[in-house]
């Protein structure tokens, strides 16, 4: 009978073992798929980011250079007004160049101050793609799930050894 307590035993320890093998590479498998499936959509999500800062500097450098562009077209037609108005009204030579000259030095002004606008701008969306990366590496971080824990073998040979010394110690009762 000790036999048969103990077989039954081993069969339950083994089946239980078993199952929490399964159980143990179900459990991996879901992780790992998991794992993957987060990882294609942070990288979707991070590439549409992307795409959409890279289109706002190109944007944002179109910008200051048609900004750029009319400010020179704005200074030459005023250059060419003043230097008109000068020679209709008789002056020739200084103060025709002594306002242009201002014009000029007002127009290389303008263009520093828009340059320098656009440097803090491409700052800000270099700041925004940082960021971007920063979150696609959160959003992997946290799909990864813990160590999956799998049976011990040696908790089954102690369940195994505590079950044949159990039947025997019952049966020599008997």
């Amino acid at each position: 009978m000790a036999n048969l307590s103990f077989a039954m035993s081993a069969l339950t320890i083994g089946a239980q073992f078993i199952g929490q093998q399964q159980q143990a590479s179900a459990q991996a498998k879901f992780q790992s798929e998991r794992l993957q499936q987060t990882q294609a959509i942070a990288a979707d999500a991070a590439r549409t980011q992307y795409e959409g800062l890279l289109k706002r500097q190109s944007q944002a450098r179109e910008s200051a250079a048609q900004d750029v562009q009319g400010a020179l077209q704005r200074t030459l037609k005023a250059t060419a007004a003043s230097r008109v108005a000068a020679a209709a009204g008789g002056v020739i030579g200084g103060v025709a160049t002594e306002n242009a000259g201002e014009w000029a030095t007002q127009y290389e002004d303008w263009v520093a101050q828009r340059q320098t606008n656009l440097k803090w701008e491409e700052d800000q969306i270099r700041m925004s793609m940082e960021g971007v990366r920063a979150q696609q590496i959160n959003r992997i971080n946290g799909a990864i799930g813990g160590p999956v824990a799998g049976p011990s073998a040696m908790a089954a040979i102690g369940q195994l050894g505590a079950s044949a010394f159990d039947s025997a110690a019952f049966w020599s009762q008997a």
